[in-house]
């Protein structure tokens, strides 16, 4: 008896796997696009050009699309749970190092290090997605 009220539980693991996958969905494709909206405090407050911003960001889209490639082949090799919380861990460390950024390549580098891993975060929660929800 306890078997078939088991059975009959209409809640599914994949609800949290889908709750969770638009969470991190939401904040990277905030992560991605802080970067636009600070361009005119960080003129103000270092004194940078909005050209020397703007390579930096243009450089961050180039990582962001040289990451695709490079997160693909590490979710073949170390799986999809151990690739994307080791990206979440760096995109964290790129966000926090910008704390302490007052120069020029500490902006572009650390930039570049929370773009790069943003491909592990969105693509490949879509796909972990898919395989939950085969059962409905």
């Amino acid at each position: 008896m306890t078997s078939l009220s088991k059975n009959n539980s209409r809640f599914h693991y994949a609800f949290v796997i889908a709750v969770v996958t638009f969470f991190v969905l939401l904040a990277s494709a905030g992560v991605r696009n802080v970067s636009t909206v600070l361009i005119t405090p960080l003129e103000k407050e270092f004194l940078w050009s909005r050209s020397n911003i703007s390579f930096a960001i243009a450089v961050s889209l180039l990582w962001f699309g040289l990451g695709g490639p490079l997160s693909g082949s590490l979710v073949d090799r170390f799986g999809p749970r151990r690739v994307m919380l080791g990206g979440l861990g760096l995109i964290a460390v790129g966000l926090t190092a910008m704390l302490w950024m007052n120069t020029l390549w500490m902006f572009h580098f650390t930039l570049a290090l929370a773009i790069i891993w943003l491909n592990t975060c969105s693509a490949k929660f879509a796909s972990i997605l898919r395989c939950h929800f085969v059962i409905y």
